[in-house]
């Protein structure tokens, strides 16, 4: 029969070691615990890291085709408003130059008018009048009385124009020559317009 001394120490020991595993086994839980929660700390970490990124990487490719759709609305925009100066200015051009200059060429009378402003800015011993043989007759007799110092030179299938005797030059007098002399101001003068409406 065991005596009460050995059950005590028995009992004591039995005592130490429950404590023991007690222990070892809160340690361990602890220890696991707070691996744990380093665990979970770097995933939440690493998924706050990814999540920022995505979220960077999303705003940069949104930026980047905010910019680039905005290049190509520009792009689409400057075409669009050059193609608008260009039929703009053709039928201005049609409107206000080439149809108004066509018809003031089938006037006599303007022919006549023009001719005599133009011709006082020449001398009429260095230049000749070279005259359409199909114009009217009675025009090319009234300016003759009106410019009794010119010489006119009547030849078939001739243009209009002003023919320098010495130099060897001709200044052709019309509808297109006129257009083409006002082309050029026309250009520049139309397309101030329009620019400054922008």
């Amino acid at each position: 029969m065991m005596n009460s001394t050995a059950f005590d120490n028995l009992e004591k020991l039995s005592q130490d070691l429950y404590q023991k595993l007690i222990s070892d086994a809160q340690s361990e839980i602890e220890s696991l615990q707070a691996e744990a929660a380093k665990e979970r700390e770097a995933l939440l970490n690493d998924a706050r890291t990814k999540a920022e990124q995505y979220q960077k990487e999303a705003e940069r490719q949104a930026d980047l085709y905010k910019e680039r759709r905005l290049q190509e609305l520009k792009q689409e925009s400057l075409h669009l408003r050059e193609k608008l100066q260009r039929n703009l200015e053709g039928f201005l051009k049609a409107e206000v130059l080439e149809g108004p200059t066509d018809k003031a060429f089938e006037d006599q009378e303007f022919i006549e008018k023009l001719l005599l402003k133009l011709l006082e800015q020449f001398d009429p011993k260095s230049y000749q009048l070279q005259w359409p043989k199909d114009w009217q007759a009675e025009s090319l007799a009234q300016l003759q009385k009106k410019l009794p110092d010119w010489q006119f030179e009547i030849r078939e299938n001739a243009r209009l124009s002003l023919q320098s005797s010495e130099a060897g030059l001709e200044f052709r007098i019309d509808a297109e020559a006129f257009k083409a002399l006002l082309d050029e101001y026309f250009n520049q003068e139309l397309r101030d317009l329009i620019l400054q409406n922008d």
